[in-house]
């Protein structure tokens, strides 16, 4: 993991904390080959559609 994957995903882990959205257990962030970001976010389901949100959510937020 390099120094830009860690600083990403602190980012997005924060952006997601912000936004209050239940059930966030981890983010994990591998810099592929051409950089691009594979983003992992781990969550415990609480409620319906959290998944969804949570897509939506990590979509939204800035780089």
């Amino acid at each position: 993991m390099n120094s830009l994957t860690l600083d990403y995903g602190a980012t997005l882990w924060q952006q997601l904390l912000a936004m209050r959205i239940p059930g966030i257990k981890d983010v994990y962030c591998v810099l592929e080959g051409s950089g691009i970001f594979l983003v992992i976010i781990s969550l415990n389901h609480m409620l319906p559609r959290n998944a969804d949100q949570v897509l939506t959510a990590a979509i939204s937020t800035e780089r």
